[in-house]
């Protein structure tokens, strides 16, 4: 029985070992290590797949914003909430929040080709993709537009075309994480 009970107390320790050091699988299968990071003022979260040479937060002025960098600085994911008690006085719907961002941030990035985004506990979710060269160098940018009963959101993953190719895939899968608090 003693022996029974301390295998149990190994696999639950195992367990949780993995449960704190995040884990998640990429599309080969392989288990990938993940880490979560939350807003200033704690209104979301966001789980997102570990990266080669790891991640570093940006610090900002705003609580509702969020700015994660690979150690160069190649690949970037921006996550930003706009509650609805103050964004609703700008922007009364998705819609009008989508092309306000668009116009006021977008503006010069050209035209987007639309993207597929489907999140079950959103009210409505859309993205975009763009891509802008500037001095033979190519930047990537993924826009996901999000609304949820409390806040707009913009998740933002941006990147040289090298480290955006290495990453997207797994960044985009990350975007169903954003967990409000």
């Amino acid at each position: 029985m003693k022996t029974k009970i301390t295998k149990w107390i190994l696999v639950f320790m195992t367990l949780s070992l993995v449960a704190l050091t995040g884990c998640s699988k990429n599309n080969d299968g392989e288990n990938v290590k993940t880490k979560t990071f939350t807003s200033k003022n704690e209104r979301y979260s966001i789980t997102i797949p570990d990266i080669k040479g790891g991640w570093t937060v940006a610090e900002t002025n705003n609580d509702d914003h969020l700015v994660i960098d690979n150690p160069d600085r190649s690949f970037t994911i921006l996550v930003q909430a706009y509650p609805l008690s103050t964004a609703i006085y700008t922007c009364p719907d998705f819609d009008s929040f989508v092309t306000y961002y668009q116009e006021m941030v977008l503006s010069s990035l050209g035209d987007p080709t639309p993207e597929e985004l489907s999140l079950d506990w959103a009210v409505n979710a859309k993205a975009e993709f763009y891509s802008v060269t500037y001095n033979n160098t190519v930047s990537k940018n993924y826009i996901a537009y999000i609304e949820t009963k409390n806040a707009y959101y913009t998740y933002v993953l941006t990147g040289l075309s090298e480290q955006y190719d290495e990453n997207i895939d797994a960044q985009i899968e990350a975007i169903s994480t954003l967990e409000e608090h």
